[in-house]
């Protein structure tokens, strides 16, 4: 393997402390000279290397950015550049480490008590111990709202029942950080693994995040002390506060994973012969090297700007999702076919390639998921502009039966001045279709609300005949809503402007059966 050549075009190094260019070079050699060398066998075989663990550890970067203790107090700009080193080695080594101090660490350290800080955070720091985090579920995705998995008073102790999917370490964690509701509220709750009752299967034959253990988690009547609840995390805030600092992580990492793809398309570019000379003396070829280059080098610029703003206690939640959906986005890009794998065709991806840049298209496509297309919309309703992540799974339906004829769903976030609207209306006769929604914030006015929102309708199966699926038709809706007595919110009117021609007719439509006609 050619030695790495990191990419850094404006000379990001000079603007990095002593400190920090340590703490990164340091993970960067150790990625090369430990990890590396044994990816692909882990990726092949579908596991993590345990037996790296203490090595991680030793390196302090398991939680290394939290006050606390011993702890080395790792600047926010040193955690992000190691998040880039460890991604750039593989997408499972990096979801470890960001599952371990983000999703683990953070919430005991943020809202756990003393007991519990004591007793779990050392461990999880030095390795002896690991975490997992247990918010998705298998019928809710990414829909915390609608969690089912509950937790009850019994005397001194709670009882938790439930299931969580798509867990990280889930097989292999010590400790859980599992999310239930209490009376209805959701809450945070310490459980170790060992107690009666908690199972974590591990869930095999993934085509992606190979390098890493994805498991379910099963709770049935799972009995532990009350001071294993995390007395501060009440409601949304908590589990969100978490995947804050994980996206945070996630937006330095894929960047790491873009520089590997880099590297590796121009080391191959320029050993490899074509009509008696290196394939990257093709203009084509340097084209495409100089994209790959420039998304790189914009997304490094706008991570160090948001590393230097969480240093400075003024970053928030939408800046950090922006440069996560940018840096995902571009990676992707980098990584498909046309921007990476183009470039090396012909050749055995796992044949001497970093298995970062074979397979990278997966784990990136896994980072993304939420924030790739319809990522925000800025809503001009007064003083202030909203921004919202979309295109979660909450804005993904299909109408499959026939007397359900429409659907509208509304849901209060946030504060009394914002909800976040979703609606999902039925597909035309005789053809498999969805109709996916953006998930956009309103501006609520008194008893008035109004929103904005982009929807796309994709057949699903490529018609009768079967084949690809296409788009059918793509457009706008501007809506207003109006408060009921109940809390509810009703449809009052719908300005609908699209693109296409038959599905469905542009103009205003001020209720139902006006509107589903038109459909």
């Amino acid at each position: 393997m050619a030695p790495y050549e990191a990419p850094d075009f404006f000379d990001i190094d000079d603007l990095l402390g002593d400190e920090e260019r340590m703490v990164r070079d340091t993970v960067r050699d150790w990625v090369g000279e430990r990890f590396l060398p044994r990816v692909e066998k882990a990726y092949r075989e579908g596991s993590f290397p345990k037996d790296l663990i203490p090595e991680l550890a030793e390196m302090g970067v398991l939680g290394g950015n939290l006050d606390y203790g011993d702890f080395p107090r790792l600047g926010a700009t040193a955690y992000g550049l190691v998040m880039q080193e460890l991604e750039r080695g593989d997408s499972g080594l990096r979801s470890f480490v960001s599952v371990q101090g983000a999703l683990v660490m953070y919430p005991i350290w943020r809202y756990g008590s003393e007991d519990i800080k004591a007793r779990w955070l050392p461990a999880l720091h030095d390795g002896s111990a690991i975490g997992c985090f247990g918010l998705t579920e298998p019928n809710h995705g990414s829909d915390p709202g609608s969690m089912e998995t509950k937790a009850v008073r019994d005397g001194d102790s709670f009882v938790l029942n439930g299931a969580k999917m798509w867990i990280t370490n889930g097989t292999i964690a010590d400790v859980a950080v599992v999310w239930a509701k209490l009376d209805g509220e959701i809450h945070g709750f310490v459980v170790p693994t060992d107690t009666p009752g908690f199972s974590a299967p591990e869930q095999r034959g993934k085509h992606s995040l190979r390098a890493s253990v994805t498991s379910e988690l099963v709770l049935q009547d799972v009995r532990i002390p009350k001071g294993n609840l995390l007395e501060g995390a009440k409601g949304l805030g908590g589990p969100l506060s978490c995947l804050n600092q994980a996206r945070y992580g996630i937006a330095w990492g894929v960047v790491g994973a873009a520089m590997a793809c880099f590297d590796e398309a121009r080391a191959y570019g320029l050993s490899r012969q074509q009509f008696g000379k290196p394939l990257a003396s093709f203009q084509l070829y340097q084209a495409k090297l100089a994209h790959m280059l420039t998304e790189i080098t914009k997304a490094q610029l706008m991570n160090l700007r948001l590393g230097r703003l969480k240093e400075a206690g003024k970053v928030t939640p939408v800046q950090v999702s922006m440069a996560k959906r940018n840096a995902c986005f571009h990676a992707l890009e980098i990584a498909q076919w046309r921007d990476h794998h183009l470039l090396l065709a012909g050749t055995d991806p796992f044949a001497g390639l970093d298995i970062a840049s074979a397979d990278l298209r997966h784990e990136i496509e896994r980072a993304i998921r939420h924030t790739m297309d319809l990522y925000a919309h800025s809503m001009d309703y007064g003083e202030e502009a909203v921004w919202r992540d979309c295109f979660t799974d909450d804005a993904l339906f299909l109408v499959n039966d026939a007397q359900k004829d429409y659907e509208e769903i509304y849901r209060v976030q946030g504060s009394e001045r914002l909800a976040a609207y979703i609606a999902a209306y039925p597909r035309p006769p005789a053809v498999h279709a969805k109709h996916v929604c953006s998930q956009v914030l309103i501006r609520v006015d008194g008893g008035t609300a109004r929103a904005e929102s982009f929807w796309v309708a994709v057949n699903s199966t490529g018609g009768p005949q079967g084949g690809a699926p296409n788009i059918m038709a793509f457009g706008r809706y501007r809506d207003t809503l109006v408060a009921c007595p109940d809390g509810r919110w009703r449809f009052s009117e719908r300005i609908c402007e699209t693109e296409s021609a038959n599905w469905p007719e542009p103009g205003t439509y001020t209720d139902r059966e006006n509107f589903q006609g038109a459909e």
